[in-house]
């Protein structure tokens, strides 16, 4: 199973409004959940790991991915509310997010009992964002990640750093090299690039992450600009792929990692060996997926991911 682990929360999107008053549609998200989702709606045996609230946000949550495949491991919900996202829109269409998680649901969390709710069979273990930036709860995390990892499962990063909950700078950047260290597979934006102080070049920030800290795939995601997916045997460019109508880019970066965890499933990949020896082409592939599944993200409103059908359907066609 390929288990996604962090935060959930609600989104409160702004939506266009005629009135004086801002409008906010509520919307399942989190980014370690949305990237569950993803695995799940394309194709891959997922499970999402954190505890959900039993409140109305909460059952909205469940809700979202009821008939997905995912498997919810902390069935028992938590007496605490659910996290809130305030997500507004730039003139851009980027998302601009204010978060509301004091003593909220996913983080009322221990060491025993996450591990306690973790299948025997965890082939890949994914974390990220939020989870890792209170002291307290990354360090429950970061436990749980070298447990399994003690297992023999594969780790992946997502880093999706919020510097507005960085209180710390040195633990944090030390946090995260430590989990480079652990990681197998990091999916890291310009943005975390810029906040962990780590060259913006994909060449350099690959050496970086493959030499130093001894990562066995990388990708360095650009925005508009696409991204560069590597592994030592070389590296290869992917641009992104645009919908014919653009709704927001909610989930877009949590979708495209679902898609390329789910992609290297389906292709077994998900090994040292593996993810080493992956050619060129094979790079493309695997890259040109998660991009078709992030583009056709952004034509819904909000992360909701495509099917691996709609992805291979797209891709068949363009």
């Amino acid at each position: 199973m390929l288990i996604s682990a962090g935060e959930s929360l609600i989104d409160l999107i702004q939506r266009p409004s005629d009135g004086p008053n801002p409008l906010y549609e509520a919307a399942p998200g989190g980014s370690p959940y949305n990237c569950a989702y993803a695995l799940a709606r394309l194709g891959a045996p997922a499970g999402y790991l954190c505890p959900i609230a039993g409140d109305a946000m909460g059952k909205l949550l469940r809700q979202r991915v009821t008939g997905s495949g995912l498997n919810i491991l902390m069935e028992e919900d938590s007496t605490a509310p659910t996290s809130l996202a305030c997500v507004s829109l730039g003139a851009d269409g980027q998302p601009e997010y204010q978060f509301y998680r004091n003593g909220t649901a996913d983080r009322d969390i221990s060491v025993d009992r996450l591990i306690a709710a973790l299948p025997d069979n965890v082939t890949l273990f994914n974390t990220g964002s939020l989870a890792l930036t209170d002291e307290t709860d990354a360090a429950i995390w970061v436990a749980v990640a070298e447990s399994v990892a003690r297992r023999g499962a594969l780790i992946s990063l997502d880093p999706n750093v919020r510097p507005l909950f960085v209180s710390d700078w040195i633990t944090y950047k030390a946090r995260m090299a430590g989990l480079f260290d652990l990681a197998a597979i990091v999916k890291i934006s310009d943005e975390d690039m810029e906040s962990l102080g780590m060259p913006l070049d994909p060449n350099e920030v690959g050496s970086v992450l493959m030499g130093k800290h001894k990562c066995n795939l990388v990708v360095a995601t650009y925005g508009d600009e696409g991204a560069v997916i590597m592994n030592r045997a070389g590296s290869v460019r992917i641009p992104v792929f645009s919908p014919p109508v653009l709704a927001d880019t909610v989930g877009a970066g949590d979708t495209f990692m679902g898609g390329l965890l789910a992609e290297l499933y389906a292709r077994d990949a998900l090994t040292t060996e593996r993810l080493e020896g992956l050619t060129a082409e094979e790079l493309e592939a695997v890259g040109r997926f998660a991009a078709v599944a992030a583009g056709l993200n952004c034509a819904e409103k909000g992360c909701i991911p495509p099917t691996r059908t709609a992805v291979l359907e797209t891709i068949s066609s363009s």
